[in-house]
C-alpha cells in the first residue's frame, strides 16, 4: 500500500514494487478528482490486472475520468464504483492467482483499505 498520487510518487512506487515483486502484479487504483490521472495511468501499463474504483466517500473522485485515462493508456481494467466491492475483488483475484497486490493512488484509498481489512 502506498498513497502515491502524483506522477513522481507513482513512478517511484511502481519502480520499487517491481524491484521487489516483478512486473506481474495486481493494481488497485483510485485517486481524488484533482489528480492528473491521464498522466499517471500510463505508469501502470505493466500490471497484469488492474482494478479501478473510488478512494472512498470522504474525497471527491471521478471514476469516469480514471476509466478514460486507463483506456487512453491502453490498459485493460475492471472498474467498480463500490470501493468496498472493488477492494474485495482485487484482493480475491490477487490471492487466488498468487500475485502481489499494489493499492495506490490516494491516502484515502489506503486508509479505507486498511480499515476494511484491519491492516
Amino acid at each position: 500500500m502506498d498513497g502515491a498520487h502524483t506522477i513522481n510518487s507513482a513512478k517511484s512506487t511502481v519502480e520499487t514494487f517491481q524491484e521487489i515483486f516483478g512486473k506481474d502484479g495486481v493494481l488497485l487504483f483510485a485517486c481524488a478528482a484533482d489528480k492528473k490521472v491521464r498522466s499517471i495511468a500510463p505508469i501502470f501499463a505493466d500490471f497484469g490486472k488492474v482494478f479501478l474504483t473510488r478512494p472512498g466517500d470522504a474525497k471527491k473522485s471521478d471514476l469516469g475520468e480514471s476509466q478514460m485515462a486507463f483506456s487512453l493508456a491502453g490498459i485493460d481494467f475492471t472498474a467498480e464504483r463500490n470501493f468496498r466491492k472493488a477492494f474485495q475483488d482485487a484482493l480475491d483475484f490477487a490471492v487466488s492467482n498468487k500475485k502481489p497486490l499494489l493499492v495506490t493512488g490516494s491516502f484515502y484509498l489506503v486508509a479505507e483499505f486498511r480499515q476494511m481489512f484491519k491492516i
